[in-house]
C-alpha cells in the first residue's frame, strides 16, 4: 500500500516538474523573441549614410566574417619545479586589416599556428603559473611579434578568444 502513495506522488511531482518546466521554456520563447524584434528595430539605416558620411559606415558582415582567421585551440604544458602542474588553453583569432592580404595569410596558417604554439609554449615556460590567470594582453604581445616577423609589421591584428589553465 505504501509504494502505490509514493508511485501516485512521483507521477504527480513529474506533472508539477513538467509544468515549470513548460512554464519556463514559454517564458525564454517570450524574451528572445521580444530580444529580437527589438534588434531588429534598432538595427535601421545609420543616420551617417543618410547625411553622405559613407566613409564612417561600419564593414559589411561578409567582409568582417571573411577578414577573420580562426585557430584551433592550443594546449600547452604548465610546469612547476620540473614536474607536470597543468595545461595551459589559448584559443586564437587573426583580423586582417588588408581584404587583398587574406588569401596570401591563409596559406600561411600552418606556419602562424606553429609559430603561435612556439610562442605559448615559451609563455608557459617563463610566465605561466597555475595558480595565476592566464594575462590576454602578453599572449597577444608575444604572438604579436611572431606574426610581424613572418607577414611584417601591421598587417593583422591578433585577439585572445579563451586563455585558461586547468590543472591536472
Amino acid at each position: 500500500m505504501p509504494t502505490n502513495i509514493v508511485k501516485s506522488c512521483l507521477r504527480l511531482g513529474g506533472r508539477e516538474y513538467l509544468k515549470v518546466f513548460i512554464l519556463c521554456c514559454c517564458v525564454l520563447i517570450l524574451c528572445v523573441t521580444i530580444n529580437v524584434s527589438t534588434a531588429q528595430a534598432s538595427s535601421t539605416p545609420n543616420q551617417d549614410a543618410k547625411d553622405g558620411n559613407q566613409d564612417k559606415m561600419p564593414l559589411d558582415i561578409e567582409s568582417i566574417g571573411a577578414r577573420r582567421i580562426i585557430f584551433a585551440p592550443m594546449n600547452v604544458s604548465v610546469f612547476d619545479r620540473g614536474r607536470l602542474a597543468a595545461r595551459a588553453n589559448i584559443e586564437l583569432v587573426l583580423e586582417v586589416k588588408d581584404l587583398a592580404d587574406v588569401a596570401n595569410i591563409r596559406q600561411r596558417k600552418p606556419q602562424l599556428r606553429a609559430d603561435f604554439l612556439a610562442a605559448v609554449n615559451q609563455l608557459a615556460r617563463q610566465h605561466f603559473r597555475m595558480d595565476q590567470p592566464i594575462d590576454p594582453n602578453l599572449v597577444k604581445k608575444f604572438a604579436m611579434a611572431y606574426v610581424d616577423r613572418r607577414l611584417g609589421p601591421g598587417k593583422v591584428e591578433i585577439y585572445v578568444l579563451q586563455a585558461y589553465i586547468e590543472s591536472l
